[in-house]
């Protein structure tokens, strides 16, 4: 049974097929719309002189317009006054919820604004019908999150000479492995995802570092000391750089900001600019990505 949510910070409705007894309940123009492909933006140029348009390479979609359309069943009209201020709630004070549509492939979701919401009362005012207007600026529907974590590159213990001298009693033994440095995403959607790094916690950079994206050698260079406990988190989809509540975006001196298409995998090396204390993590979060 296909199910749609629309979770605030505060509380979480769920829209069904049809009512048990009482509920909120989905017609079938809030999927209609949730599948729909978002409106296309081209920029076309007309040839001079010539028939039809120059080829406009890449064409990006516009916004993505959800809506929320149903009904309301009560058990009494305070049962449905209540039901209807928690409707109202969901504009937020003007703040995003997340919309979760969860069919027979799987949960997706967007962040979605209210716009509108009409609740008009029929019948005895126990009942009445739902019409919400909204909008998802970033109009790809995600996946469930997963993520990477690693620590900082470090060398391996190294083959044990003379051979046989290990104190595991291997004749072979390289001792203990290194660490590479490395997180990696494998995007099974079908199109491109934009993933969120972290790096920090339990350490510190003397002079920043970079993170490489291994399969088109793209950096991001992060050139400023951080003090243990510092989390900077690097946000491909907003291309901004933060710390805590502040922008720290000034201090990338490369801004090769990382994209991982539909089917690709990419790993993702970080590399310390001067010496490091403690023992700073990095982390990748992403999600598949679909129209």
């Amino acid at each position: 049974m296909t199910t749609v949510e629309l979770i605030s910070s505060t509380d979480a409705i769920l829209f069904a097929t049809s009512p048990e007894v009482t509920g909120f309940v989905y017609d079938n123009e809030t999927l209609d719309a949730w599948y729909e492909l978002p409106s296309a933006d081209p920029k076309l140029s007309k040839r001079p002189n010539a028939h039809g348009s120059y080829d406009p390479g890449q064409i990006f979609t516009k916004e993505a317009r959800p809506v929320v359309a149903g009904q309301y069943y009560g058990s009494s009209a305070a049962d449905a006054l209540s039901a209807r201020l928690r409707i109202n709630a969901l504009f937020s004070d003007g703040k995003s919820v997340v919309m979760r549509v969860t069919d027979e492939l799987g949960a997706t979701t967007r962040r979605v604004w209210l716009l509108e919401a009409s609740t008009k009362f029929r019948y005895d005012f126990s009942h009445f019908p739902i019409d919400l207007s909204l909008v998802a600026p970033d109009p790809r529907r995600y996946g469930p999150t997963v993520s990477d974590s690693e620590g900082m590159p470090s060398a391996g213990g190294g083959l044990f000479w003379d051979l046989g001298t290990a104190p595991s009693t291997l004749y072979f033994d390289w001792g203990v492995a290194g660490v590479l440095g490395q997180v990696e995403y494998t995007n099974t959607g079908q199109t491109t995802t934009l993933p969120v790094i972290t790096v920090g916690g339990a350490g510190a950079f003397d002079a920043g570092f970079r993170i490489t994206e291994i399969e088109t050698g793209g950096e991001l260079i992060f050139t400023r000391p951080t003090n243990t406990g510092d989390l900077i988190v690097f946000d491909s989809r907003t291309q901004r750089a933060t710390l805590g509540s502040g922008d720290v975006t000034a201090f990338l001196s490369s801004r090769d900001w990382f994209a991982i298409p539909a089917g690709a995998t990419r790993r993702y090396q970080i590399n310390p600019l001067g010496g490091v204390t403690g023992s700073p993590i990095i982390t990748i979060y992403a999600a598949p990505a679909y129209m």
